[in-house]
């Protein structure tokens, strides 16, 4: 696992390091707080090893600028410190630390504070991955495999704010499928539900990435094009 050391003492930084290069870790190393932060939002670094007292920026105002301001995953915290009284781990908790280590370190409780770092980042991740798949479940028309009326909603939403704010072009197409209830009576309706599968397929071929393809109920479709005019967007329509 990766790991960021923020030790302005280097004897205690190279103690750190050695420790963690024996359990089989990946060390990064900052000399203070904004040299921590700006690696940070460099590399993604799951776990944090951070003395209290630094320069420029000590490990409180480290915490709190992570919890902040950080927004990619979740950054597990670990306080280094020589401070150790009650009030001190309320501050250090309060501030965004998950964990402390007390100096002098003892490589046996870092081991079992890695261990516990380790445990609540997979749960955290697990729980991320999850929200992530519930997220696409709610957004997408289980059918064909576009995104759904509400996921259009959103967007529509967003891209004409974009839109107004910016003085930039937005087109909408929409369109249904001829027939396509003849077409359901006569062959059922797995075969409507291909029919709908296919369209959908051709749809998202003929749109750029960023374009949206949503089905908006029964056999009516819908195209967002985001910064695309009245002249471009008839050409997509009569594709």
């Amino acid at each position: 696992m990766k790991i960021l050391i923020a030790e302005d003492q280097l004897p205690t930084a190279r103690y750190l390091r050695r420790l963690l290069e024996q359990l089989g870790h990946q060390v990064l190393e900052a000399a203070d707080g904004e040299e921590a932060w700006e690696q940070i939002r460099r590399e993604q670094v799951p776990i944090l090893i951070s003395d209290w007292m630094m320069p420029r920026l000590d490990g409180l105002e480290l915490c709190r600028r992570i919890r902040s301001q950080f927004t990619e995953g979740y950054l597990y915290i670990i306080l280094l410190t020589a401070r150790n009284s009650r009030e001190d781990k309320l501050e250090g908790l309060n501030a965004g630390a998950d964990d402390f280590l007390t100096k002098p370190l003892d490589a046996d409780e870092l081991c079992v504070r890695l261990e516990i770092a380790s445990r609540i980042l997979e749960v955290h991740n697990a729980l991320g991955r999850q929200n992530s798949r519930l997220i696409e479940m709610a957004t997408t028309d289980e059918l064909t495999g576009v995104n759904n009326r509400r996921r259009f909603g959103q967007d529509l939403n967003l891209h004409a704010g974009l839109a107004s704010r910016h003085g930039l072009p937005l087109s909408l197409i929409m369109l249904d499928v001829d027939h396509f209830k003849q077409y359901n009576d006569t062959f059922g309706h797995l075969a409507g539900d291909e029919v709908l599968r296919t369209i959908a397929t051709i749809l998202r071929s003929e749109v750029r990435e960023h374009d949206l393809v949503a089905r908006y109920g029964g056999e009516e479709f819908v195209l967002l094009l985001p910064s695309t005019g009245p002249e471009a967007a008839t050409e997509v329509a009569e594709r």
